[in-house]
This record gives C-alpha cells, structure tokens and sequence, in this order.
C-alpha cells in the first residue's frame, strides 16, 4: 500500500503546490495541515482519546481526534474524514465551528512535525461508550469534566502529551469549551 501524500506549505501557511509522502515531510521537518475536533458536550466535558500502543504519542490522553490533511484534501474535510474514521460520527460542515488555524512545532526521534492545525470545536452529547472506535487508532475515549482534567494532567502527567506548548493550548480549550458550553469562571 502507497504511503499516504500530503501537500506542503510554507511558515505562513501558503501552498507550495508540492506534496510529498507523510514520513518525509516529517522527516524534512516540511509544514503541513491538520485538524484538531475538541468534543465537548452541554456540561462542558471535554471527550479525550486514549491513543493506540502506536504511532505518535502512543498509549497517551490527547485530542478527540486529530488528522493529517491528504493531499488535495481541505482542513474541514479531514476533521470530517477523521471523526468517521476514528469515532464513528458522521457529521455534516456546519456542525464544527472553527476556533482559529495554530501553527504547531514539535520533533521526537527523527520526526520533525510542523503543522499548520485547524482547530474545530463540536459539541456533541451523545455517549461516549456508543462510539464506534478505531482500534488502531484509539484505545478508548471519555468524557473528562475539566477538573478531572486538570487533576489528571497532575496525577498523571505521563500520560499527557505536555510539553509546554501544549499545556498552554490545553488551557486555551478549557477556556472556550466554557464558553461554549455556558458555564462560567
């Protein structure tokens, strides 16, 4: 099977109108589009997944989903694409509300991963256990109350990808999940 293509951009987040395969974009450290979707529901949970024994960041808490955009492949339709694709939820454009496009640097081992992230917001109140998961992909998922969250990410850094980056990031999406979710302070 073809390794998977995704296309190239520069800092700015402007085509390079080239593509090239994931493993050596990332090993040329070249800038890319992905999706985040933060789940959230009407009490202002926020669905984690626990990753896969595989792949980047392996058996960890992180994102509702997340996704590499494919080549020629819009950052809404790879957020659309990846809920499918790792949660079983078949959602329609209109239902994700884009929060803000954040340029994201990371490296571990040999992958040097800079992405231009689209990030999506989706409320959903539906089950968390009526997902169907991804086995390759996703361990599991639930739904964390913000200060499960935040004791968690205490307790058990390890199991967070937190670099400082991130952590801030995580902040910045508790934040709007509030708002969002009407709660205050």
């Amino acid at each position: 099977m073809a390794e998977e293509k995704i296309d190239v951009f520069d800092e700015q987040n402007r085509p390079l109108n080239k593509s090239l395969e994931k493993k050596k974009a990332h090993e040329r450290g070249e800038w890319h589009r992905s999706s985040h979707v933060w789940i959230f529901n009407s009490s202002g949970e926020i669905l984690l997944q626990h990753r896969a024994a595989k792949g980047h960041y392996p058996d960890m808490l992180d994102v509702s989903i997340s996704g590499h955009a494919r080549s020629g492949e819009k950052p809404i339709e790879t957020a659309l694409r990846e809920l499918k694709e790792e949660l079983g939820l078949k959602v329609k454009k209109r239902e994700l509300s884009l929060y803000k496009v954040k340029p994201f640097s990371s490296s571990h081992g040999n992958v040097k991963d800079n992405e231009h992230c689209h990030i999506y917001f989706l409320k959903f109140d539906g089950k968390a256990e009526d997902l169907k998961l991804q086995d390759e992909e996703v361990r599991a998922v639930r739904f964390f109350s913000i200060k499960e969250l935040s004791e968690s990410m205490k307790r058990n850094p390890e199991k967070h990808f937190l670099d400082e980056e991130y952590r801030l990031y995580l902040l910045e999406i508790v934040e709007k999940v509030k708002e969002l979710a009407g709660l205050k302070g």
